[in-house]
């Protein structure tokens, strides 16, 4: 099976919320509708950092001068669509201050499936009825507020 590699932002503000868009996925058995990390694949001689800082200026209008730690690894595999495929993500942290967010240059693919952004509170992720990814990205932003950045890549599958 095929293996999609992506370098994903888990952006922080100073408040501590984290920026997720909500995007619809097409799948053969219906629609998918998750809030998600800024991110997106790799293209062809592109690295990590690169494609992290490409991607989070694409989609978000902020130009990264760096790339912060990578903090988390998840292969996930995708079903319902043709050809399946594995999602190699990679999760760095990124603290962008409080920007504003400017949704002009997404890619006609991404405009077709873009629904909102927000700065999501810890509290407002656990207390909502929406679907996440990672599912568990409240534990895990809150563990990062607490000071816990893991000095290793953790696994979050």
């Amino acid at each position: 099976m095929e293996v999609r590699r992506s370098a994903r932002a888990v952006m922080l503000n100073r408040r501590g919320q984290i920026l997720l868009f909500k995007f619809v996925f097409e799948r053969s058995h219906g629609q998918k509708v998750l809030w998600i990390t800024p991110g997106g694949g790799l293209k062809a001689g592109e690295d990590y950092a690169g494609a992290l800082m490409r991607e989070v200026r694409e989609e978000t209008g902020i130009a990264l001068k760096t790339v912060g730690p990578w903090i988390w690894t998840r292969d996930i595999p995708i079903e319902g669509v043709d050809p399946r495929f594995i999602s190699y993500e990679r999760y760095f942290l990124v603290k962008p201050g409080d920007m504003e967010v400017s949704i002009q240059d997404f890619t006609a693919t991404e405009r077709n499936m873009f629904r909102d952004y927000r700065w999501w509170d810890i509290g407002e992720i656990l207390a909502s009825d929406e679907e996440f990814a990672p599912p568990n990205i409240a534990e895990l932003v809150r563990d990062l507020l607490r000071g816990n950045v893991p000095a290793t890549p953790m696994d979050i599958d």
